[in-house]
């Protein structure tokens, strides 16, 4: 099967997501023959199993950063990816403030008994699983959260939530086949 991108949702933000304006729920990629899960926001469940897709066919989830507008299906994603801890080969990439601390969203029984591996987001740090390739390329600051611009197969770029910095312009890597900048804003705004 040849490389694929799905949109779940094309979200927009907090005010847009929460107020059912605009779809979320993240995309697909199918890279390396593996099917991966990138930021299950709100709804990913139910838009999945809408757009006819099984999420048992998952092999990754990537959580870019721990905001609910990016992450709060990943619990009820990956309990249905593995059919309820009977799948046991569910990979999972995220940052550590995911995984542990009191504002972790991955909850400790689906950490323990339904992800095969884990991989933790670290900024510059390269990750291999069965012929695919995640970086964390750059490390933003998003809201007092650890957030990741994640790099697959060294051809695909996802820019999730980040304020411009003039520092992109030098890490961010060049000929890529695509680039996927979610911004909420063009402009600051003041609120």
């Amino acid at each position: 099967m040849s490389d694929k991108l799905i949109f779940v949702g094309t979200a927009g933000g907090r005010a847009s997501v929460f107020r059912r304006i605009r779809r979320s729920g993240g995309f697909l990629l199918r890279l390396s023959d593996l099917w991966i899960h990138t930021d299950p926001g709100p709804g990913a469940f139910v838009y999945l199993h809408d757009m006819g897709f099984d999420p048992r066919n998952l092999d990754c989830v990537v959580l870019s950063h721990i905001h609910l507008d990016h992450s709060s299906d990943i619990n009820s994603v990956i309990e249905s990816a593995t059919d309820g801890g009977k799948k046991r080969d569910l990979v999972l990439f995220a940052p550590l403030s995911a995984l542990e601390g009191e504002n972790r969203v991955v909850l400790p029984f689906i950490r323990r008994e339904r992800i095969a591996k884990e991989f933790i987001l670290e900024e510059g740090k390269e990750y291999e699983y069965k012929g695919l390739s995640i970086k964390a390329v750059m490390k933003h600051k998003h809201h007092h959260t650890e957030t990741y611009a994640i790099l697959y197969n060294r051809r695909i770029l996802y820019v999730s939530c980040a304020l411009y910095e003039d520092r992109m312009l030098e890490v961010y890597p060049k000929n890529l086949d695509l680039i996927i900048i979610n911004t909420t804003l063009y402009e600051k705004k003041n609120t």
